[in-house]
């Protein structure tokens, strides 16, 4: 039908553009019958949904480790992350790792006596 643009879709339903984008985005706040009527209108005005297909469905991971505990390529901690960052990216899920510092353990976060205690 020509050159459909997100515009076009709330006219036509009579509802906001931020509806229809949330809709499509899967953001709380628009109902399920309305979400099947935004995706029905959009494909009957022949509306590009593909930007809305691909998004990626994993999790963020944090991990939080003394500095102390890592050893680059020999710690049980570094050898444990890599592990967690290899399953991660498999469930298109991605993962952090803060390696905290002195400065952090001397403000009374001591993290020296968990690396110690499972370390193994």
């Amino acid at each position: 039908m020509g050159n459909v643009k997100l515009k076009d879709i709330p006219e036509a339903l009579n509802v906001s553009t931020v509806t229809v984008s949330n809709a499509f985005a899967g953001r709380k706040g628009v109902s399920e019958e309305v979400r099947s009527q935004v995706v029905a209108k959009a494909k009957e005005l022949g509306y590009d949904l593909k930007k809305y297909t691909n998004k990626r469905q994993g999790f963020t991971i944090g991990v939080i480790v003394s500095e102390q505990c890592l050893e680059l390529g020999v710690s049980f901690y570094w050898s444990m992350y890599q592990k967690v960052a290899y399953a991660a990216s498999k469930s298109q899920s991605v993962t952090m790792l803060e390696a905290l510092g002195q400065e952090n353990e001397e403000k009374g976060l001591n993290i020296k006596k968990y690396c110690i205690r499972y370390a193994i």
